[in-house]
């Protein structure tokens, strides 16, 4: 018995973790906002600006057009919050984009980005989600046309317009929807269970090549699946850079982040 006893106490230590690890991986949620430790609930909302830290590129590897933007800015600053969601949902922003300073290049010769330069989204809507089914990895976040009604491929992200005599299309519209990478003091955002998450004054979000096509999101407590894509014409398109955000509480830059 003396013998027994030490395994079976291992046994019972070891069933023990493993609920305590069960039980502590399934209540990761959201993935939520955060704002001065706070989790940002239902119905609060926190206005979010932006900025642009690596340039974007838009790019259709079959025809060989490439959209390149330096800038990146709001045409309405009032228009740009992160919202704030229950437990079981993860969290919102909300906005229109105008990227800045844009040229463009194999689309005929002397042509340019038409309005002053810039390429203006749809309204977009924002909603953080997971790698994975089990609500763990990198933390990530879709970006959606809101007049879709739901997540599809076939509406307008955003509308390019060119200007010039020689070029060879003058208004190409983007359909679809594009993962970003959420990133934190230059490191990636991942699910951490020990701890509530880091915070800080800058956040950003990463579009890379070929970058995720697949996304859990969570609503009601339960997770579905949403498979992206990008289209410029009826040709798949490519989205990188990297924009620099802020959150701005009553005229004060504040600590934020994302937590699960």
């Amino acid at each position: 018995m003396t013998r027994i006893r030490p395994i079976g106490l291992a046994l019972v230590a070891m069933f023990a973790f493993s609920a305590f690890a069960a039980s502590t991986a399934s209540a990761a949620q959201g993935p939520l906002w955060s704002v001065n430790k706070k989790h940002l609930k239902a119905g609060e909302t926190r206005l979010l600006l932006v900025t642009a830290k690596e340039n974007f590129e838009l790019a259709v590897v079959a025809t060989g057009v490439k959209i390149k933007c330096t800038g990146l800015t709001l045409p309405n600053a009032a228009s740009m919050h992160i919202e704030g969601a229950a437990p079981g949902n993860g969290g919102k922003s909300k906005e229109v984009l105008q990227f800045t300073t844009c040229t463009v290049e194999n689309n005929g010769e002397g042509c340019e980005v038409a309005e002053g330069k810039t390429i203006t989204t749809s309204p977009v809507v924002n909603t953080l989600g997971f790698p994975r089914g089990e609500r763990m990895g990198p933390i990530l976040v879709v970006f959606t046309p809101e007049a879709n009604g739901g997540f599809t491929n076939n509406s307008v992200f955003v509308t390019v317009k060119f200007t010039g005599e020689k070029c060879l299309a003058t208004s190409v519209p983007v359909l679809g929807q594009v993962i970003g990478e959420a990133f934190e003091n230059g490191h990636p955002v991942e699910v951490d269970l020990t701890k509530l998450g880091t915070e800080s004054l800058h956040g950003e979000v990463r579009f890379i090549k070929p970058g995720p096509k697949t996304i859990w999101i969570e609503n009601g407590g339960t997770l579905k699946t949403v498979k992206t894509e990008l289209k410029l014409a009826a040709n798949a398109a490519t989205l990188i850079g990297t924009a620099l955000l802020l959150v701005d509480e009553n005229g004060v830059p504040a600590e934020w982040g994302v937590f699960w």
